[in-house]
């Protein structure tokens, strides 16, 4: 998208994303949400080059992020996990190209981000969750299974009767009318 502020900036990436996580521990409640705002139109223009860069960085922080539900929004949460989906859709697009970018990238970080789905898929709707918190939760574990399948064969076990649970739990939910 040429309108976005973020077009062609091979060296931006790193300078932000360097700049934002030495800024007051990266985080502060109410400039997060705008901050994920912002974040997520970044990481969509990040390209392959810069993702080698951004990737460490922003993961770890989206992870934190998602797992504080004491300290931050659902909303602010959601993005966060919509900010990892990004990365990990674009880590899988490089790593067709070139082999091993996803084992560096996107793998230290999959196994606590899977573990935190899970917790994330059965709470109730609540202070904490919501429909649209799952439903991103549910995006983020369909790009991993689909992305990188071999990878997830062991948390499938774990992982599919949850989801199974949250789809026939949202289905009674919203009805669906013929």
């Amino acid at each position: 998208n040429s309108n976005c502020y973020f077009h062609n900036t091979d060296m931006v990436a790193p300078v932000i994303f360097i700049r934002i996580k030495k800024s007051s521990g990266f985080v502060e409640n109410v400039k997060h949400a705008l901050m994920l705002l912002v974040l997520a139109e970044f990481t969509r223009e990040v390209t392959d080059t810069q993702m080698p860069l951004v990737a460490p960085v922003i993961l770890p922080e989206m992870y934190k992020i998602f797992t504080m539900s004491d300290v931050y929004s659902i909303r602010t949460r959601a993005r966060a996990v919509e900010i990892f989906t990004t990365c990990a859709h674009m880590i899988c697009t490089m790593e067709e190209l070139e082999k091993g970018v996803a084992h560096a990238l996107i793998f230290p970080v999959v196994q606590q981000f899977t573990v935190a789905f899970v917790q994330a898929l059965q709470l109730p709707d609540g202070p904490t969750s919501d429909s649209g918190l799952k439903m991103e939760v549910l995006k983020a574990v369909t790009a991993l299974v689909k992305n990188f399948p071999k990878h997830m064969v062991s948390s499938m076990q774990q992982i599919l009767p949850i989801v199974w649970n949250t789809l026939t739990e949202s289905a009674a939910l919203y009805p669906f009318y013929y």
